[in-house]
């Protein structure tokens, strides 16, 4: 197997993380306004914490929707 200068790995460093950027763009686009705003301003790069963090402010908001929502009828 050829070995890749260091030239060559920069460059395939750095197309990995334009990938992971584009990836995260992407997931960021598909959650709604009320569970992007908490985690646009998130520091980390481990993508399945944010999706987990994600999981949770959906349902946490989903589930106070629905309580909200029942409190309402007597």
């Amino acid at each position: 197997m050829p070995r890749l200068s260091a030239d060559e790995r920069g460059r395939a460093i750095g197309l990995i993380e334009a990938g992971r950027v584009f990836c995260f763009d992407k997931f960021m686009q598909q959650l709604p306004d009320y569970v992007r705003a908490p985690l646009a301003n998130s520091t980390t790069s481990d993508y399945l914490a944010l999706a987990q963090e994600a999981d949770k402010l959906f349902i946490v908001t989903k589930l106070n929707k629905t309580s909200q929502d029942s409190s309402t009828f007597p």
